[in-house]
């Protein structure tokens, strides 16, 4: 695990140091409440650097099953407001490829990638789908369709 912040703790004489106050719990009886929020929901798996080197790392492969669902079911989720989606993909391939992206089978977009050219250093292709889109329903079905050859999200 990494962080951009790291802490210490220093004494002084032999003394406790200072230490946080416990603050005062409120009391009385709440008069606001809170009917929405929004909420993050993250589908990610390292499983293939398309690069074979740095840290780029994408999930499920797409050069044996070209058709994936990834099914998300949202509680208590307000039809009425959009959903933001973004989907990272890449390519490695000798021929144009693409993803035909879909949620509950609407069609959301469809990331073109270039071929690569043998010999160039290039290793493979990124693309990112970044919509918003509206559900009528608190299950999620998210489908991707790799469009030739060796294609990773």
């Amino acid at each position: 695990m990494f962080a951009d912040k790291s802490y210490y703790y220093v004494t002084y004489s032999n003394s406790l140091g200072k230490r946080i106050q416990e603050n005062q719990q409120p009391a009385g009886t709440p008069n606001i409440t809170f009917s929405q929020f929004d909420d993050t929901l993250i589908y990610e798996k390292d499983l293939v650097n398309a690069g074979k080197v740095g840290r780029r790392w994408f999930g499920e492969q797409f050069d044996i099953n070209e058709f994936q669902t990834f099914d998300f079911n949202i509680p208590n989720l307000d039809i009425s407001q959009p959903i933001q989606l973004k989907v990272n993909t890449a390519s490695r391939s000798f021929g144009n490829s693409s993803f035909n992206i879909k949620a509950n089978n609407v069609n959301l977009g469809t990331p073109l990638f270039p071929q690569l050219d043998s010999g160039s250093g290039i290793e493979g292709y990124e693309s990112a789908l970044n919509t918003v889109f509206n559900s009528t329903s608190s299950v999620i079905s998210a489908s991707l369709l790799c469009i030739l050859d060796k294609c990773t999200s």
